[in-house]
């Protein structure tokens, strides 16, 4: 039998679309009004199976990770009316793309995230934002704040693909689920919509041609390498020095 992989990034902004429609919305109190519970989504158009094909398919699918970016850690939330909740159990579902909260014992989620202003967890800072995706939708999401400015670096987080692999005698108990992470990094300018980073040197560089710094000289002297997290943070470090 063949094992399940179900790509859940049939955009890279569906899957954030679908999921923000499906959260409660805050009450004042902090509680969600009429659910205590967090949404799910049900991948759909599965097959199931098994063997030694599942090795080869998870291997392209890169690293296997948790569902959550973090476990349950005490957080900070800061809201648009400069409103602080200092210590609340705070825990990012990727997969649902929640910020998910502790609420009289049960996990609810924010279900009105436009009025969070920034929420950090483990000196990670999070906003939730519009964001430009392929064919200029936009959309709206979790973004990590990675380098704060007047050109800010964002990192998006989401499940690309779910695998399951099911024994292959039917009925068995034992199913395994791996999930499957993509990232993309956003840049932001003076304040404006945060749009895809370019992926290619050339193209980054004509973006960020700046008077007074060369930055494909500073690409080229300290071996910048887009898909590198410290590296990108590092770049935009430097193009925000005044």
């Amino acid at each position: 039998m063949k094992p399940l992989v179900k790509p859940l990034l049939l955009s890279f902004c569906l899957l954030i679309f679908i999921s923000i429609s499906a959260q409660n919305k805050l009450g004042s109190d902090g509680s969600i009004p009429g659910s205590s519970s967090s949404s799910s989504i049900n991948p759909e158009n599965e097959s199931t199976g098994s063997g030694s094909n599942s090795v080869t398919v998870r291997q392209e699918l890169g690293t296997p990770t948790s569902i959550y970016f973090n476990d349950w850690t005490a957080g900070k939330i800061v809201l648009k009316d400069n409103t602080v909740y200092e210590d609340w159990l705070l825990r990012y579902n990727i997969y649902n793309q929640q910020m998910q909260y502790i609420y009289n014992g049960d996990t609810s989620a924010f279900g009105n995230p436009d009025e969070i202003l920034s929420i950090t967890i483990n000196q990670h800072t999070f906003l939730f934002k519009e964001f430009e995706c392929e064919n200029n939708i936009i959309r709206k999401g979790y973004l990590e704040l990675l380098v704060d400015g007047d050109c800010k670096l964002y990192l998006h987080r989401c499940i690309a693909y779910r695998y399951v692999d099911e024994c292959a005698e039917p009925g068995a108990e034992f199913v395994r689920e791996e999930y499957f992470m993509a990232k993309r990094y956003f840049i932001s300018e003076n304040g404006g919509l945060a749009v895809f980073l370019p992926e290619k040197k050339k193209a980054l560089i004509s973006k960020l041609d700046s008077e007074g710094k060369d930055i494909k000289l500073f690409i080229k002297s300290n071996k910048i390498k887009l898909y590198n997290e410290d590296d990108l943070k590092e770049l935009f470090s430097y193009y925000n020095i005044e």
